[in-house]
């Protein structure tokens, strides 16, 4: 085998990684074993029948970001880093897994990782505290829409990250 090469095993047939990917693929565990635990902070810790201050959601929030650039880290480009589908590990995606891996994708490039204007919601109000002093104080109300971004696929994404984790 070159020594730029490494071969990495998916079931009984071995895979040829470059060093780059190789590299990638380590780097991938680390944030599949991410993505798995902020997807089970979140079930552990969000009660969909409860209602939630806009700080708890928050914190929810956080999770679910966290949720979603991570599993999606490994398969977007960054700068000088190599993309590692999984194909070329000898993954295969069932139709349901793959239709979440987009969905998932859909939300870190639209949502997540990106200020998206059609999906973020605000309410801006201009204050005038004290009526005899022109001081005026302007006033923005995010509308926080609690975690729902990817709800009813967060077990779905907890069993994928489990598996791409082990």
């Amino acid at each position: 085998m070159p020594p730029d090469t490494a071969s990495a095993h998916s079931g009984a047939s071995a895979v040829q990684l470059s060093d780059a990917q190789l590299l990638r693929l380590i780097y991938s565990a680390w944030d599949f074993q991410q993505a798995l635990s902020a997807v089970t902070f979140l079930l552990e810790d969000c009660d969909y029948g409860s209602k939630y201050n806009a700080v708890s959601l928050r914190r929810l929030r956080c999770y679910e970001t966290t949720a979603i650039i991570s599993f999606c880290r490994p398969l977007e480009p960054s700068r000088g880093s190599t993309v590692l589908g999984f194909r070329v590990l000898g993954v295969r995606l069932t139709a349901q897994e793959e239709k979440l891996k987009k969905r998932v994708l859909q939300l870190r490039r639209k949502v997540v990782a990106h200020s998206d204007e059609e999906a973020m919601l605000f309410l801006a109000e201009i204050l005038q505290p004290l009526e005899d002093v022109p001081i005026e104080i302007p006033h923005f109300q995010f509308k926080e829409l609690g975690c729902c971004r990817f709800r009813g696929h967060r077990p779905k994404l907890l069993t994928l990250s489990q598996s791409l984790s082990d």
